[in-house]
């Protein structure tokens, strides 16, 4: 849980800085080869990048809603798994005499069978 709804730049730049200056070199470097060769090299047509960079942006989106989804199906199915797990407890306690389940035991068998259905749900 976050406590603080900003973060740092110090804290940010910290973990990125050795990206960040490799990116920067790079940039540099090829910068640097364009000036004297810049004439020489073919040119892209701009509609090429916008292509590209549209189709990676769909293809993230879409992996990130899948993704989304099977987290939010697991989620349910979790949520039904402990639901009925607590509905099992309960209608044994209804439904089964107190002179077996002996409630008020320390080793009572209902305690023993909700303890082991919650160790199975978690």
């Amino acid at each position: 849980m976050l406590l603080n709804a900003r973060f740092p730049l110090r804290y940010i730049f910290k973990h990125i800085r050795a990206d960040v200056v490799r990116v920067l070199l790079i940039s540099i470097f090829f910068h640097l080869i364009k000036l004297p060769l810049g004439e020489y090299l073919p040119l892209i047509p701009l509609q090429l990048p916008t292509i590209l960079g549209s189709s990676i942006a769909l293809l993230l989106a879409f992996k990130t809603s899948q993704s989304y989804d099977r987290w939010w199906e697991a989620r349910k199915i979790w949520g039904t798994i402990v639901n009925d797990s607590r509905t099992l407890v309960l209608q044994v306690r209804a439904f089964v005499p107190d002179e077996f389940l002996r409630p008020w035991a320390p080793d009572s068998p209902l305690k023993t069978m909700a303890y082991r259905q919650i160790a199975w749900c978690y």
